[in-house]
């Protein structure tokens, strides 16, 4: 019975990859033809049939910008980057992507401090920081067997340090990898997806307007009300937008 139960989720596991390849190539077969909207829901059926991956996401990206969505290319971009951040061509098209966005706000300095913290942390994928732990982990196991395992004092001592050393290495890795997990299933930076939409003072339609903010704009959510949430903005200025004017990264 076990072996039954075995060789059916592997048909079926078996399927479920052949038909997202076959939505798969078919959405880069509509790009290739400059079909974008075709590729667009292609990608979207791939999306929906439970598959993610920052190239799908990219994909998509490129397809959306292709069909003059600026937006939704934004946000696109932007969830690819978070799952591989180190991805030039994702950096660059995100880029070129936000230099035809309306706004150009002057983003706020940020503490050097953070700003190391954050660009270390983007070294690694999660995938790359947790293979960096395990290697680690492997090789605190073989100094301390060979810190056990030896009679002269130097390398008992030089075992010792190594598997300090060693283990200091394999905590980062499973820190950052922590970080940057958390990261991507935060749910606290959206992008504007209205084309236009002013910002209020409150969360309320009679509060007072700010200011006007376009499509594509990045910012953080500080707050929530109702249906309304609090925004901040690169350049550190906050306000409030009904929850329908933006999207989630």
């Amino acid at each position: 019975m076990n072996k039954l139960k075995t060789i059916l989720l592997s048909v079926v596991l078996f399927l479920c990859t052949s038909a997202f390849c076959n939505s798969f190539n078919a959405a880069n077969s509509a790009y290739a033809q400059k079909d974008f909207k075709q590729a667009i829901a292609l990608y979207q059926q791939c999306l929906s049939e439970g598959y993610s991956d920052a190239v799908l996401y990219y994909n998509l990206g490129n397809a959306c910008f292709k069909d003059n969505q600026l937006a939704p290319a934004i946000l696109w971009y932007e969830r690819a980057l978070k799952l591989d951040p180190n991805n030039e061509d994702i950096i660059h098209n995100l880029a070129f992507a936000n230099n035809q966005t309306i706004d150009k706000m002057d983003t706020a300095p940020q503490f050097f401090l953070k700003k190391w913290s954050e660009n270390f942390q983007h070294l690694l994928s999660v995938k790359g920081w947790a293979i960096m732990s395990v290697i680690f982990a492997v090789a605190v196991s073989c100094s301390l067997i060979v810190l056990f395992v030896a009679r002269k004092p130097k390398i008992r001592l030089v075992c010792f340090f190594t598997s300090v050393a060693f283990f200091v290495f394999m905590v980062i890795g499973i820190m950052e990898a922590i970080m940057q997990n958390k990261n991507i299933f935060s749910e606290d930076e959206v992008i504007v997806m209205s084309l236009s939409v002013t910002v209020k003072s409150t969360p309320d339609v009679s509060g007072t307007d700010l200011f006007t903010i376009h499509e594509g704009m990045k910012a953080r959510i500080t707050d929530r009300s109702g249906d309304w949430v609090e925004l901040k903005f690169p350049n550190n200025e906050k306000g409030w937008l009904a929850i329908s004017n933006v999207e989630v990264i």
